[in-house]
């Protein structure tokens, strides 16, 4: 083996800092700088480097004490790109004064379950962070539809904003912010229980290229509501709406006309999405591959029509759908082959005749939640074992039904699967 001696100080000034770019970012900023003054004089010089400021908080504690680290750190090269920043909880508007001053070129800034920011804290992140790409707000209950226009003024870059529990925010703010952010694409609204027609039609009308939209536990959202986004928002390819317990089939087809390109749709807990709202999904969503129905009051009609609509169904989440039984599933595997996750919770019309059925039809499954299935046994444990080569957890909590013995023997024979049983059986 030949052992070479290279003297990497002896390379062009130019070389060495192309070979620096390929160090990873923590060597980078702590290590190199200290090897000699010719490397510390490229680095200032030559080397732009992206920097990920959690690394920096590892250490301190405080604000003052990252602002410090921060001005030593960041000053030692050319240019950075920054990103990852997230505050503690206690940060006043005040330390976002000295933040922004330090982070002129932040990308990421997470300031969620902050109580003390407020919108003069924003006005200061937003005249100095002008490339800001992602903004966390989520719980800052006291920021506000000036805070949301001073972010919109400044930060035409944001492609990412959560204001999740931001109560104090409404149709003006979210205007501003569809105006002044055309590049926005993903919006996390979970909780803000005033969001009505209004505020989604500002999001609608200004934000075209939405991709990703949180509406879950948005109390007062409508089919109105959802037919504005259907209409604006056409790019949409994932949608939570789990909760709105407004929402019917009526908003269902709307959303499905004008969305073709769904491939996420959350309806936890929506009392009236039927299988007629399923219906349309399926017909016009026929790229969604995770559907959440938790709680809804579908039957087997319904999922018979997402399985012939939505052949490419990964996921498929069935708790305490009590009206599913082993029609719907057979319907199910024999449409979506695809699919790797199921969760059946608490689907007591379930029986081994329909686990036979999703194991002959869903060869990929990886993981079946059967937790309250009263009427699974050994038998159907063993088809779903025995067809399903790649399941890797399987939850049995609470299947009276199931014997230890049943347990013992999948256990022995598929040792790579990971069984979950709790409560008394």
């Amino acid at each position: 083996m030949v052992k070479l001696n290279l003297d990497l100080s002896s390379l062009p000034r130019e070389i060495i800092a192309l070979i620096l770019e390929y160090v990873d970012s923590k060597t980078l900023l702590c290590a190199v700088p200290f090897v000699n003054h010719q490397f510390r004089d490229i680095c200032r010089s030559h080397v732009n480097v992206n920097v990920d400021l959690q690394m920096l908080e590892q250490d301190v504690g405080k604000v003052q004490d990252f602002v410090a680290t921060a001005h030593v750190v960041l000053g030692r090269f050319r240019s950075t790109r920054l990103f990852g920043l997230k505050l503690h909880s206690d940060l006043t508007d005040k330390d976002l004064v000295v933040v922004a001053a330090v982070c002129q070129q932040l990308t990421t800034l997470d300031l969620s379950f902050n109580e003390n920011l407020t919108d003069a804290g924003l006005e200061k992140i937003a005249a100095k962070c002008p490339q800001l790409v992602t903004l966390n707000l989520a719980y800052c209950e006291s920021v506000t539809d000036a805070g949301l226009e001073k972010i919109a003024a400044k930060c035409p870059q944001l492609v990412t904003l959560d204001l999740t529990k931001c109560d104090n925010v409404t149709d003006a703010g979210l205007e501003k912010i569809a105006t002044g952010c055309p590049r926005l694409t993903t919006l996390n609204l979970y909780w803000c229980e005033y969001i009505m027609v209004a505020e989604l039609e500002k999001i609608a009308a200004g934000c075209p290229n939405l991709t990703t939209l949180n509406l879950s536990n948005c109390y007062l959202v409508t089919d109105a509501g959802l037919e504005k986004i259907a209409a604006g928002c056409s790019k949409l390819t994932t949608l939570n709406i789990s909760y709105c317990m407004m929402v019917t089939d009526a908003g269902l087809e709307k959303i499905a006309a004008g969305c073709p390109d769904l491939t996420t749709l959350n309806l936890t807990n929506n009392d009236d999405v039927t299988d007629a709202g399923l219906e349309k999904v399926a017909a016009g969503c026929p790229r969604l591959a995770t559907l959440n129905l938790s709680q809804c009051y579908v039957t087997d009609a319904g999922l018979e029509k997402i399985a012939a609509g939505c052949p490419n169904l990964a996921s498929l989440n069935l708790a305490n759908c009590w009206n599913v039984t082993d029609a719907g599933l057979e319907k199910i595997a024999a449409g979506c082959p695809h699919l790797a996750t199921l969760n059946l919770f608490g689907c007591q019309n379930v029986t081994d005749a329909g686990l036979e059925k999703i194991a002959a039809g869903c060869p990929h499954l990886a993981t079946l939640d059967l937790s309250h299935c009263q009427n699974v046994t050994d038998a159907g444990l063993e088809k779903i074992a025995a067809g399903c080569p790649d399941l890797a957890t399987l939850n049995l909590s609470f299947c009276k039904n199931v014997t230890d013995a049943g347990l013992k023997k999948v256990a022995a024979d598929y040792p790579r699967l990971c069984i979950i049983r709790r409560g008394d059986v």
